[in-house]
């Protein structure tokens, strides 16, 4: 088979062979991956030739990572996008930004989770990364001044706190909104589900903060063949389908799309700054949300 050189730059591996490690993707240089928002970083990579593959097969199919130091193998799985909840009866704004989350507008109309919690930690690293960290300590002063309550819960309470009244906006993932509205188990949460609808945040321009999920395979593991195997199953287009219809995520794997109820929220423009951005302001994310007190609540 012709050796190929890889081209692309993409930061996520999306598919694996059993047998012989080859992980195909579209790789080139370091790879960063945020997992459950924690980073795994994974460099000095090595490229052969998957001889797994046809021959016609495009370039970026046959090639492979097959070493990166203690990691044997990392995977992306899915996606998510960090929406913003809006009351149906009470919102009449079709769309919106992070920024003007922090508009006098909605003082005493917004609800969150704890500022801590590490998806809104990201969402706060990727403001920094975006207007520097002045601007975006005046931003979190702003959010937290427009809070209803003191932050508590996770982000399936900030659902059931509009539907209640208490709150005409939250920030929270979709796939959230899309088991709530499918939970045949606990019917009360399909009806806070029902007076909520989801903003993508600033759709009209850089995009919306998406968190990522995925798997590893460390070197250490003792049953290397079936990690490969799993992670390989995972990243098909089946696994990938699964989650999108029962889970209601979005799949990385092309080809495969989110599950109707997802698609019928809108298209999500995923903001496209660089994972490796947000993991550098992470720490810094995390005290400025201590320095402004942002758990404390309002008038704090």
């Amino acid at each position: 088979m012709p050796r190929c050189a890889c081209t692309h730059a993409s930061r996520r591996v999306v598919s694996a062979t059993a047998g012989p490690l080859y992980v195909s993707g579209r790789i080139a240089g370091p790879v960063t991956l945020r997992v459950n928002g924690r980073v795994v970083v994974v460099d000095r990579l090595t490229y052969a030739n998957n001889p797994n593959t046809p021959d016609g097969a495009p370039c970026d199919d046959r090639l492979g990572l097959i070493a990166t130091g203690d990691i044997l193998v990392v995977s992306g799985l899915t996606s998510r996008a960090r929406v913003v909840y809006a009351s149906k009866d009470r919102v009449t704004d079709t769309a919106i930004t992070y920024e003007e989350l922090a508009d006098p507008k909605w003082k005493g109309k917004v609800c969150s989770r704890s500022g801590q919690h590490t998806y809104n930690i990201a969402l706060v690293a990727s403001m920094i990364a975006h207007h520097g960290a002045e601007k975006a300590e005046a931003w979190l002063k702003g959010l937290k001044e427009n809070l209803a309550r003191k932050p508590a819960g996770g982000d399936r309470d900030q659902v059931k706190a509009i539907f209640a009244g208490e709150c005409d906006l939250a920030i929270g993932n979709t796939y959230y909104m899309g088991l709530m509205t499918t939970n045949e188990k606990e019917p009360e949460q399909k009806e806070w589900a029902a007076a909520v609808k989801v903003l993508f945040p600033n759709a009209a321009d850089r995009g919306t903060h998406v968190n990522l999920s995925g798997a590893a395979l460390m070197k250490s593991a003792p049953d290397k063949e079936s990690g490969l195997a799993l992670i390989a199953f995972l990243s098909s287009a089946e696994a990938q389908g699964e989650y999108a219809a029962l889970n209601h995520e979005y799949p990385v794997k092309e080809g495969v799309a989110p599950s109707e109820l997802v698609q019928s929220w809108g298209e999500l423009k995923a903001d496209p700054i660089a994972l490796e951005d947000i993991a550098k302001l992470r720490r810094q994310a995390s005290e400025l949300v201590d320095k402004v007190g942002f758990d404390n609540g309002p008038g704090t």
